[in-house]
């Protein structure tokens, strides 16, 4: 891809070189403040990479129900890693179930669970 190419401002005066947009022999950097795509589809791929010969490597797609889906239809069959800490501040929903009340009633079942225990290991040792 050219310079002219990549409509992404402002350039330098007297030229047409655009000092947002660096490219080396292995990378282009874009310079910006806020990146805005108008499309669907953000694809990422890297043919020596590949586990398979699958045609559409979608990476981040803006899916039908307005929402943001990443490897949509699990494009990458690698699936999805994050290194580092992951933060939900709202709802963590897997499989249709919410995760944060799967924990809560799970605690609540050991609460009682231990309990009984008590009773029982008190009412054995009378």
């Amino acid at each position: 891809m050219s310079d002219k190419n990549i409509q992404i401002g402002p350039f330098s005066a007297g030229t047409r070189r655009n000092r947002n947009v660096v490219k080396s022999a292995n990378e282009t950097t874009i310079k910006t403040f806020s990146f805005k795509m108008e499309g669907a589809d953000v694809k990422l791929d890297h043919k020596a990479r590949r586990k398979n010969k699958t045609p559409n490597r979608r990476a981040m797609v803006h899916d039908f129900n307005d929402g943001l889906t990443l490897n949509w239809t699990k494009d990458y069959p690698g699936g999805v890693t994050i290194n580092g800490t992951v933060k939900c501040p709202d709802k963590l929903v897997v499989k249709n179930k919410d995760v944060l009340r799967m924990i809560t009633e799970l605690q609540k079942k050991v609460t009682d669970l231990e309990k009984l225990y008590q009773m029982i290991d008190w009412g054995a040792s009378k």
